[in-house]
């Protein structure tokens, strides 16, 4: 769902993280950032045969630091605020969790080879059934600091309502 804003936020970071200077010796750099994205996403979500529609804000912190023997620690948790989801037939809302939290570790030049899993849930209102997703994503990033999808897997399972 945010393969997009989230790859900003890392090419952001590791453009952030290749212009500066060495640390001193002894000494980590830190560079943290706030960011508001508007979330409009359509998924179809076999277990409701049906398009949901996700609306709210993507609120994000990320944090980098340089440690003194060159390694990058980038630290980036998303929420969503104000979401909804509708089933774009039934008109159907869901309610969803998606909190997602993704730390990386480079070290040396780039190219930065990385893998992503993000685990999106929704509830069906009463017994109907309820949906975990999955996407499972690789990501490349080059010493320029531009972030490629290399493989992107999006899994459901669905699973009985309560």
């Amino acid at each position: 769902m945010n393969r997009l804003f989230s790859s900003l936020v890392i090419t952001a970071a590791c453009a952030f993280v290749l212009v500066l200077p060495s640390p001193a010796r002894g000494q980590a750099q830190t560079f943290t950032d706030q960011i508001e994205t508007p979330v409009d996403v359509r998924l179809f979500i076999q277990c409701f045969d049906e398009n949901v529609h996700f609306t709210g804000t993507d609120f994000s912190v990320v944090h980098v630091t340089v440690l003194p023997d060159g390694r990058v620690r980038v630290s980036e948790h998303f929420t969503l605020r104000g979401a909804t989801a509708v089933g774009e037939t039934t008109g159907t809302v869901y309610r969803f969790n998606y909190p997602q939290s993704n730390l990386f570790e480079f070290f040396g030049e780039p190219p930065y080879v990385e893998n992503v899993v993000s685990t999106l849930t929704l509830l069906s209102p009463g017994p109907g059934p309820n949906a975990v997703v999955q996407f499972r994503r690789q990501l490349t990033i080059d010493d320029n600091g531009e972030v490629t999808v290399k493989r992107e897997i999006f899994e459901t399972k669905c699973l009985q309502g309560q």
